[in-house]
């Protein structure tokens, strides 16, 4: 979006209407943080209300890759960001919204800004909430007393399930936008990685987080993404599972790949990381070939 885009020519009539719109939101009391601060809150309300199947899920991820607005466009600059929080994202917006209401001259276009930051925050807000909240697979909703037997463990192997197909964390560091939407992480099971191979539908291996792990390390390395840092690997996890993995698991999966004859790999190491390798060149490297 180029921001003069939204701005309108001077017209002394739209002056004169825009006058009471500013005074009446001095006499309210109601300043741009406070109304960004409501739109926050009624966002996490109509996300809360909402269970996505994994289709919706995919479609509400382009609409949100696709939004054109002052609020969006500031909000994703730091999006990419492991360093730093929500709040930091929202006052940075506020930051920017500010500087550029501090350039504009006419009360018409103060109106108009001030539209296009509150509407397109109230739709980007939306959509971040409803694709980075806890998402639960309806399976799992289906019976409560199955639910109630279902271990930690079990619960969080479906809510990865569920974040790999959408990929959004990943799409987020990578190198080729165009690319990466065209790369199908379902094929992952033909090469035995992260699903077992041997099990119709799309069932865990017991050692899906060193694949995980092992994933993000390869895909670095061929620069189809490009890690921030070893702990953005714990961003993804977190945002699934609310927890985090020792620093430990990622420096070992990474010496094991790039220098294994410090720390060799086990056979299934070796098995992980070479069905990786076939998934890229094989899957990956032919969507580049035919770009």
């Amino acid at each position: 979006m180029k921001k003069n885009n939204i701005y309108l020519p001077f017209n002394p009539l739209s002056e004169v209407l825009a006058v009471p719109f500013l005074v009446s939101r001095i006499f309210k009391g109601k300043k741009i943080k406070d109304l960004i601060d409501d739109k926050i809150e009624l966002a996490r309300e109509k996300s809360a209300e909402i269970n996505l199947t994994e289709k919706e899920r995919f479609e509400s991820h382009l609409e949100f890759k696709n939004l054109d607005n002052f609020f969006v466009n500031n909000f994703r600059a730091l999006d990419n960001s492991a360093a730093h929080s929500f709040e930091d994202k929202i006052n940075y917006c506020l930051n920017q919204y500010s500087k550029e209401s501090r350039k504009i001259l006419t009360s018409t276009n103060l109106v108009v800004l001030e539209e296009n930051f509150l509407k397109g925050a109230e739709k980007t807000l939306f959509l971040y909430f409803l694709l980075n909240k806890d998402f639960k697979v309806e399976s799992e909703l289906k019976n409560d007393a199955i639910q109630n037997l279902i271990s930690d463990n079990q619960n969080c192997d479906k809510e990865i399930e569920n974040e790999i197909f959408s990929f959004i964390k990943l799409e987020k560091i990578s190198k080729d936008k165009e690319l990466f939407n065209l790369i199908d992480f379902s094929k992952l099971k033909d090469f035995d990685v992260i699903y077992d191979s041997k099990i119709d539908g799309f069932e865990f291996k017991n050692q899906k987080y060193s694949d995980i792990i092992f994933l993000c390390i390869i895909l670095d390395n061929k620069k189809i993404i490009e890690l921030p840092s070893n702990q953005y690997i714990n961003e993804i996890l977190m945002e699934i599972k609310g927890n985090t993995v020792s620093e430990t698991n990622f420096s070992n999966c990474k010496t094991k790949y790039l220098n294994p004859q410090i720390l060799a790999p086990s056979e299934n190491d070796k098995k992980i990381i070479k069905g990786i390798e076939n998934f890229i060149d094989y899957h990956i490297n032919e969507i580049k070939a035919n770009i």
